[in-house]
């Protein structure tokens, strides 16, 4: 199971736009492969207990997915799995799976270059 994390700039501004946060990911993670589809947003509670109800409700409160950056890191004993949208980035979404120890230096190292926040859990 993997353990979920959250990249943000400081006081929650802008990180810049999705090409910016490419440059900035494919430096601190050499080999990142990276690639503009749509992907699926997390719900919010009232979406899942929809999920769970008759169609109608479930048609209701479903929406459609998000245009946006995928990319997947693989190396130093561990993975990494990116999501952030197209255009302005305000949070980069990642799922982290290995060693959790080599993770966080690599993490911290995105946070020394670009001062951006890392919240897990």
């Amino acid at each position: 199971m993997g353990l979920g994390a959250t990249i943000r700039a400081p006081n929650r501004q802008s990180m810049g736009d999705s090409q910016d946060v490419e440059r900035v990911l494919a430096a601190v993670f050499p080999g990142i492969r990276l690639k503009r589809a749509t992907y699926l947003r997390r719900q919010n509670i009232w979406e899942a207990i929809g999920n769970h109800l008759p169609g109608a409700l479930e048609r209701l409160l479903s929406r459609p997915g998000v245009a946006g950056h995928s990319g997947d890191f693989e190396g130093d004993g561990f993975s990494a799995l990116f999501s952030f949208p197209v255009g302005e980035v305000r949070q980069v979404e990642v799922e982290l799976y290995g060693r959790m120890a080599n993770a966080r230096s690599k993490f911290e190292e995105l946070s020394r270059l670009k001062g951006w926040v890392i919240k897990y859990g």
